[in-house]
Formats: C-alpha cells, structure tokens, sequence
C-alpha cells in the first residue's frame, strides 16, 4: 500500500511467465477455522492427551501476488505499477508457490465466513483511515 500511496513500482516476486501464488487467508478466517475445528471435531487420541487431528487451513481460492496487488491497487482507488523480481536470485530458497490442500476441514464444514475481496477490502479501507500503521515519512 505505501508503494500505491507513493505512487512507486511495486515489486512482485516471480516472472511474466511464472508469477508466485498462495492461498491467501485472512486472520478473522484464521481464528474462525480454528474455533470450528475446537468446537465441532473431535480429539484424537495421544498418548498423554486428547487434541484435535490435523487439519490445513486455507483460504478459499488460489491468487497469484500480481492479481492480489491488483485487487488491493482496486480497492485503494489507485493504478497498480509494478515490476517483476526473479524471486530465485532474491530470495534463495524462497518457494513461489505455497498451496495446501483444505479439502479435509471443508469437508468436515468449515466455510469461510468471510470472502477474500470483502476482508482485503477491509482490511485496505482500514489502513487508509489508520495511515500511522503503515508508514512514516
């Protein structure tokens, strides 16, 4: 959001060809998974203690880092630039793809309450009343 405010490129890691993704999830999600999961399934056994299974949470869709920048330049009314970084020679080790399967918790019921564009727009309209959050000049 700063690069949008200060009208500079904003640096989005992977390639034209090969743009990084994730499943990204907002905290209210996060925290929601896991009161579902607390609240509605049932610990397995260890030897010194019940505990819930094991679940992966994810938010509900796959996004490339260039579409998520976009979706926040959107809600914060400015055009996005940018420019790609090879995230190999940058960030050594660094996996451009980060994507877990949530199949079993969705199965189980857990939905999202909240959509990723509603939270993002949230969270982006947030940071724009709070500007002390983001940046100081």
């Amino acid at each position: 959001m700063y690069c949008l405010e200060k009208n500079i490129p904003m640096t989005i890691h992977g390639t034209v060809d090969n743009v990084g993704s994730r499943y990204y999830l907002h905290a209210r999600n996060q925290a929601d998974a896991l009161l579902f999961i607390l609240k509605n399934l049932p610990p397995v056994s260890y030897p010194y203690s019940d505990r819930p299974d094991k679940y992966h949470i994810v938010g509900e869709r796959e996004v490339d880092n260039l579409e998520m920048a976009e979706m926040v330049a959107d809600f914060w009314g400015k055009e996005l630039k940018f420019k790609f970084e090879d995230f190999h020679t940058t960030r050594p080790g660094h996996d451009l793809r980060y994507a877990l399967d949530g199949t079993k918790l969705a199965e189980a019921g857990w939905v999202p309450p909240m959509p990723l564009e509603q939270s993002l727009k949230t969270t982006v309209d947030w940071t724009k009343k709070h500007p002390e959050w983001l940046w100081r000049d």
